[in-house]
């Protein structure tokens, strides 16, 4: 397993990444290796930068796993799949955390305002290409 989150000592670094969570993990046993990516930090640059600053090969990807449906979370999963979803495995699973995922989050400032947090989507327009959405037991197949 590797965080796969860097940021140097130098802010002005263009090595400087969020520190946003997010995980590349491989599972071998004998010859065969799995690979996953858990979570996705919360902006496209940061987790397309962090992709392709630890040379991690999305081809080769078996699954990806969402834990919850926080921003800082699902943020850079539509960017990954508009740039790398025509080179990964055509029936990959997208697991969630729960139905709560797709629940419409706010923010309140401590002025009071509220302002959205996003949401993730779970329509078949919102997802390109073929992928499978699985939690609590039920599966589900966006795409053609």
């Amino acid at each position: 397993m590797s965080w796969w989150s860097r940021t140097s000592a130098n802010d002005s670094s263009p090595e400087r990444l969020d520190r946003a969570r997010r995980y590349h993990l491989e599972s071998k046993r004998g010859d065969e290796t799995r690979s996953f990516l858990l979570d996705f930090g919360p902006t496209a640059q940061s987790e397309l930068a962090n992709l392709d600053l630890f040379k991690i090969d999305t081809a080769a990807v078996d699954a990806l796993i969402m834990s919850h449906g926080h921003f800082d979370h699902f943020g850079g999963l539509m960017p990954l799949l508009e740039r790398d979803r025509g080179k990964m495995h055509r029936d990959l699973p997208l697991y969630v955390g729960g139905e709560d995922t797709f629940c419409y989050r706010w923010f309140e400032r401590p002025n009071g305002d509220r302002n959205s947090a996003g949401v993730v989507s779970r329509s078949d327009d919102a997802m390109p290409g073929k992928l499978i959405l699985s939690y609590t037991g039920t599966r589900f197949v966006f795409g053609a």
